[in-house]
């Protein structure tokens, strides 16, 4: 898992409503081991809105798949600690300030991931 957080982005994919898959390029960054995204223009964002209501999509990080599930974080200290990794990661980045704003921190969410049924790659390496 440490390969994804040292990516710039990752790729989401959600259904939509129709059943369409839709793809978003995210930042992550990873706390104490687990990893995290957020929607910088906040909890409106459609990915945010199907990814909370089913709890699962897949990450996509190069030519790794995962199957990813959500659950929101509410912790004040975790929420401060995925700020201060998004600035040590993206600081240089435009953009980056939108990350910290109230509505960006109140979509912080951690991504639970386990390999992708199928995933060859994934097979692979895990194999004895």
């Amino acid at each position: 898992m440490h390969s994804i957080a040292r990516r710039y982005a990752v790729e989401l994919e959600v259904p939509d409503g129709r059943g369409v898959t839709q793809r978003w390029p995210l930042w992550v960054v990873r706390v104490d081991g687990a990893i995290y995204v957020r929607a910088r223009r906040g909890t409106r964002r459609d990915w945010y809105q199907w990814l909370i209501r089913r709890r699962a999509a897949t990450l996509r990080a190069g030519e790794w798949i995962f199957q990813a599930r959500a659950d929101h974080v509410e912790d004040a200290r975790v929420i401060e600690a995925v700020s201060e990794a998004y600035a040590r990661k993206y600081g240089q980045d435009a953009s980056v300030g939108r990350m910290f704003l109230p509505r960006a921190r109140r979509s912080t969410l951690e991504l639970l991931l386990a390999p992708a049924e199928g995933d060859p790659l994934q097979a692979a390496l895990q194999t004895p």
